[in-house]
């Protein structure tokens, strides 16, 4: 049996967890990863019983796989009402219908189904097996007869409901006055409640049991390649529905006595009590520092001061963490000295329990909880603490009680870092520090008195390195993880976490002092008075303490290269680091190493190379590089174009006037698929659903050039380049505090017959508008173009290695019309279907002109009714494949010489 056991089980157990999540294997898989998973193992077995041990750790994957297996099928009794996030269809029901919709199995499930271009037709094939005749037009329509996408469309009611339920709340989160997001325990499971309208105190309603009503919806999950899974998000906290309400539709139930209930109510009381008296006696950013600080809770924060923190690497003292609990540990152990008896071991960890409860039992907390309480349990007991062991056996608890945790960022990261640290001390103390000359044993404090080396300069080395030498370790270790999940290293943040976690080290003690004399000061006794004063002062000397982490944040955040903007390394790259990382730190690699027997890892690395190599087959461990991307921006158009010789266009950005869809949707795609500039953008025109989201992602990445249509330039006195147009969102979108839009971008307008070469038989031919001296030839010259942006919409057809999209913006009826009676060349393969599938657009005649095989809807979540049933009506009678961002999440096309090799998916809308 090999040192430290529980961590090899452990390691298997998690394995099989994200075996199952990333792969979704079938037998053979499952055979391959076992083989693997022995031969990782088998160096560590003892002599005399080589197979008991991967036995142990091969039933401890299965049982890891088979628990996440059922967690990600179970489906929420509310499902069966659950509507669309978008709120226009209901959620399939029946794989037939889904079919009707995506015929030939170009599902998301990947399927191999190639499109041809100039393949024969499926009815002629049908008519004349072995003729091999060609279609007039050059290219197939791959569709069943009759599709209808109105199969897969069920109305869903207004006043469509859940029946009445009845649960606990957990927890309050107050977004603004009049939202709130609340999370209700009812009937073994957890639910989001998404209440609008005034009158929810959390202090009151949290631990109550509530009955509800509402609109039930089922999350969204990975909109684009590499975004932000919410669904998997939710059910890592146990949520797969959410429900949709008013205040009027909750209401209190009163079940007599409920002593669970009131003591979680009571302890959120001194919660929200003692927040609310400490925002009283500090300035707003300081109490919004102080409340992320001590309870996670950053709603209050100002979100460029909080994406500073993020940037330098100190943003983990605003998400109460492990070193929260450990320093509320170290403060409580000051408070009982050194006395090491059960009560008051017991009350140390009932204090630990109940901050983490006042934190929601955050993953982090739960770790350094679990651990801290093993610590514990092992002094009374007289028993050697191992760090590893104990963190293997806090993982090993949660995932146990949740396997959907290992998916969590902060479940991930916390647990990263204290498994870094706990290789990194043993070589801190190896390295650090004073020996004796003849044993080489390390020397502590004790003996160097003891010896006479008392001097402050011996002690301040000890200290100093003792706990940088960790420090930097993690602050290094953590970096790729951090780049993978967040696009940033932080340089600063090496040298700025010594005095920020210094100076949280003071805040957060004061804080815990700050807590009972909170709940004095009100309580009316005699002494409230004294509290009060007390409380005041301690709110002062926090308020100043907060201000100086603020600045030296701040102040780091304006440093040359304290951090940088990077794109995500592959996934392979991290396993190969953190294997080889923690291998190289371990007491194993130090006994190879002395006694030159390094051969022996050749097992171990094999493995991990064998699983780098699986892991190019899931889709999970890859970078998407489709060469069309219609990317889910909400209600907007967006469409990333990579050419075969590597360069990169966005045609479209989408954008929202409350959401920044550049840095929080545009931005993360392309750094976590590898693209780090962009070779050129196109703006079809200025509306703010096509233009913003562009302008905005121009302040983060370097944009080449920007084309649009030339009657959309104006140079002004003074700022050459800049655009302007009276009905667009533009002066918005091109201004901000800080960098223009489009700074040291090339600007360069298009019109009719102009073509713009993207790259290697990848060309852009724009159809519409005309020239503008062309467009007022016959009227004034100061009548100038036409005011409405949507009839300035650059028509463009795509030609990529011979397959072609047209790209048509916001096009309506009369633009089409236009088109058509010059007679350009419309037929393309792939239709971006005009205006978001308004019935303003794509006409009888205009789609007979193109005779796509696949049409995309690039629609969100909207009030105007888009797509229509008359555009999905004609789309289907014409045996168009119909794909919808609202549906589907982002469209993936490959594409080879002349045909459409895959079709994928980001998401499909369905129970399934």
């Amino acid at each position: 049996m090999p040192r430290r056991p529980l961590c090899y089980a452990v390691l298997a157990h998690g394995l099989g967890i994200a075996c199952e999540y990333i792969f979704s294997p079938p037998g053979w898989s499952y055979a391959l990863l076992i083989g693997l998973l022995s031969a990782f193992f088998l160096p560590c077995v003892l002599r005399k019983k080589p197979g008991v041990f991967c036995i142990v750790c091969a039933i401890a994957f299965f049982i890891g796989a088979l628990h996440c297996h059922v967690e990600l099928g179970k489906i929420d009794p509310l499902s069966v009402y659950a509507v669309s996030h978008y709120h226009n269809t209901a959620i399939g029901r029946d794989a037939a219908a889904d079919e009707a919709v995506h015929p030939d199995g170009m599902t998301s499930d990947n399927n191999a189904k190639v499109l041809d271009v100039d393949a024969k037709n499926l009815e002629n094939d049908a008519e004349h097996p072995d003729n091999g005749a060609k279609r007039s037009d050059s290219h197939e329509k791959v569709s069943d007869t009759g599709a209808k996408r109105s199969d897969n469309i069920e109305e869903i009611p207004e006043n469509k409901r859940i029946p009445a339920q009845s649960g606990r709340v957990l927890s309050v989160e107050t977004l603004a006055a009049d939202y709130h997001r609340m999370t209700v325990r009812s009937g073994g499971r957890n639910l989001l409640l998404r209440v609008s309208g005034e009158g929810i105190e959390p202090k009151e309603i949290i631990g109550r049991r509530i009955r509800f009503q509402g609109k039930a919806e089922l999350p969204v999950g990975q909109r684009n390649p590499g975004g932000f899974d919410y669904r998997l998000y939710l059910m890592s906290r146990g949520i797969r529905v959410t429900i949709s309400c008013d205040t009027g539709d909750i209401g209190n139930l009163h079940e007599g006595r409920d002593l669970g209930g009131d003591f979680y109510n009571a302890v959120n009381r001194l919660k929200y009590n003692f927040l609310g008296s400490a925002k009283q006696h500090m300035r707003s950013e300081s109490y919004a520092l102080f409340a992320g600080m001590v309870f996670g809770d950053k709603q209050a924060m100002d979100e460029t001061l909080y994406e500073a923190f993020q940037r330098n690497g100190v943003a983990h003292i605003l998400s109460v963490s492990g070193l929260h609990v450990a320093i509320v540990y170290a403060f409580i152990g000051a408070i009982f000295g050194k006395r090491r008896t059960i009560l008051a071991s017991l009350m140390a960890i009932g204090f630990l329990v109940m901050y983490a409860l006042l934190s929601e039992f955050a993953p982090s907390v739960v770790r350094a909880v679990v651990m801290i309480s093993v610590h514990i349990a092992a002094r009374l007991l007289h028993q050697r603490y191992d760090l590893l062991t104990g963190i293997c056996f806090a993982a090993f608890l949660m995932l146990v009680c949740s396997p959907l945790q290992l998916f969590n960022a902060g479940f991930q990261l916390s647990f990263l870092a204290v498994a870094l640290l706990a290789f990194a001390l043993p070589a801190a103390e190896r390295f650090v520090g004073y020996r004796d000359s003849r044993t080489e044993m390390r020397l502590g404090i004790g003996q160097l008195e003891s010896r006479g080396k008392t001097r402050w300069q011996n002690r301040l080395a000890i200290r100093m390195g003792g706990g940088l030498i960790p420090l930097s370790a993690i602050q290094i270790g953590m970096a790729p993880a951090t780049a993978y999940m967040f696009n940033y290293v932080s340089i600063s943040g090496i040298a700025l976490n010594v005095p920020i976690v210094a100076l949280a080290g003071i805040v957060l003690p004061i804080g815990m002092i700050m807590i009972p004399l909170a709940a004095l000061a009100s309580s009316g006794w005699a002494v409230s008075g004294f509290a009060a004063a007390g409380m005041e002062a301690c709110a002062k000397s926090v308020d100043q303490l907060l201000d100086l982490i603020a600045r030296l944040t701040v102040w780091a955040d304006g440093l040359p290269f304290g951090h940088l903007q990077v794109v995500s390394p592959r996934m392979q790259f991290l396993m190969v680091f953190y294997a080889g990382l923690f291998f190289c730190l371990s007491e194993r690699f130090r006994v190879l190493l002395a006694r030159k027997q390094l051969r022996r890892a050749a097992i171990p690395a094999f493995a991990v190379l064998l699983a780098v190599l699986v892991s190019f087959y899931s889709p999970l461990c890859s970078r998407d590089d489709s060469a069309l991307a219609f990317l889910d921006v909400g209600q907007g158009d967006c469409l990333l174009v990579r050419t075969p010789d590597g360069r990169h266009y966005l045609i479209d950005g989408g954008g929202r006037a409350d959401y920044d869809v550049g840095r929080k949707i545009l931005l993360p795609y392309l750094l976590k698929n590898g693209i780090s500039r962009l070779d050129g953008v196109f703006a079809t025109h200025l509306h703010a659903d096509h233009f913003k989201g562009l302008a905005e992602l121009s302040r983060f990445i370097p944009v080449d050039r920007l084309f649009l249509f030339e009657g959309s330039l104006q140079d002004l006195p003074g700022a050459p380049g800049v655009i302007q147009s009276a009905e667009s969102a533009v002066p918005a979108a091109m201004h901000w505090t800080g960098k223009r839009a489009f700074q040291d971008t090339e600007i360069i307008g298009l019109a009719a017959g102009d073509v713009v070469t993207l790259g290697r038989q990848v060309y852009l031919e724009v159809l519409f508008p005309m020239p503008l001296e062309e467009e007022i030839e016959g009227r004034s010259a100061d009548a100038g173009r036409e005011t409405d942006e949507n009839k300035n919409s650059l028509i463009m057809r795509l030609d990529y290695l011979g397959v072609t999209a047209l790209i048509t913006g916001d096009l309506g009826f009369e633009g089409e019309a236009v088109l058509l009676a010059r007679k350009v060349g419309l037929k393309a393969d792939i239709l971006k279907v005009g205006h978001h599938g308004s019935g303003g657009s794509s006409s009888e005649a205009f789609l007979s002109a193109v005779d796509p095989a696949v049409s995309v809807i690039q629609v969100g979540r909207n009030l105007y009714g888009h797509p229509t049933a008359a555009v999905l009506e004609k789309l289907c009678e014409r045996d168009i494949i119909i794909y919808r961002n609202d549906l589907d999440g982002a469209v993936l096309f490959d594409l080879e010489k002349d045909k459409i090799v895959e079709i994928s998916r980001c998401e499909r809308f369905s129970s399934d």
